[in-house]
């Protein structure tokens, strides 16, 4: 598969392996963060967008995309139905 003109991040080798993204589609969206998260998440945000958050916007950012990421993950309803055929 040709990579050369893909920006790292669209790298097909830089996505999860499929052990792992089972592992991902079983997790649960948490209702709050901690202290390290939060750090973590501003940092992150700041050296991307340039722009320091507070606490209770990085708390609703990141919490509306760790729902986000838990809504994708979840399979679709096709794939459930595969998924169940197939055990059978």
């Amino acid at each position: 598969m040709k990579t050369a003109n893909l920006p790292q991040l669209a790298n097909p080798h830089s996505f999860l392996p499929q052990s792992c993204a089972r592992k991902v589609g079983t997790m649960k969206t948490p209702q709050q963060l901690s202290r390290e998260a939060i750090e973590e998440f501003r940092a992150i945000y700041e050296e991307e967008f340039g722009k320091r958050l507070t606490d209770d916007e990085v708390k609703e950012i990141a919490l509306r995309l760790l729902r986000f990421f838990g809504i994708l993950s979840q399979p679709t309803q096709d794939k459930a139905t595969d998924m169940s055929a197939a055990r059978e």
